[in-house]
């Protein structure tokens, strides 16, 4: 198996909250590269610990929903979420960064259209802002804008 094969992303996920300046979490996830029996194995996994990824569209997309590393990434947001000490004036005050990279081509990608759909999904389950660093693709779902 080899990168140019599978063609791999990578993503980071940097979580901070106001409610503790002194502490962040950075998690790290991979597009789910692997062999057919691997891949469906990572895939249902990654289904059963994001749930919100059973109800995205596919978009027309050549990969399976809950592939892109940001679906490994986002999987975790609850329970990073339940890291911060929630404030009684500030009750969800967590804001999340994200950016993918290609390690084929090693250049910055911005969400595709299931990863658009996912964020504005979690957006609406957590109240959280997420952003991602990369520049949406031009032609993507608008309503799903970051």
């Amino acid at each position: 198996m080899t990168q140019a094969t599978y063609h791999t992303k990578i993503n980071l996920l940097v979580c901070l909250s106001s409610a503790s300046p002194n502490k962040s979490f950075a998690l790290v996830g991979f597009s789910a590269s692997a062999h057919p029996g691997i891949k469906e194995y990572v895939l249902e996994q990654r289904k059963q610990h994001l749930r919100l990824l059973e109800g995205l569209d596919v978009h027309d997309l050549r990969w399976a929903v809950g592939n892109c590393a940001e679906a490994e990434t986002f999987a975790h947001m609850e329970s990073i979420r339940r890291q911060f000490p929630r404030t009684l004036t500030d009750l969800d005050n967590m804001v999340a960064i994200t950016l993918t990279l290609d390690l084929k081509d090693q250049t910055t990608h911005g969400p595709c259209e299931q990863c658009s759909q996912l964020i504005y999904k979690l957006r609406l389950q957590l109240p959280c802002a997420i952003f991602s660093l990369a520049p949406l693709k031009t032609g993507h779902m608008e309503e799903y804008s970051l």
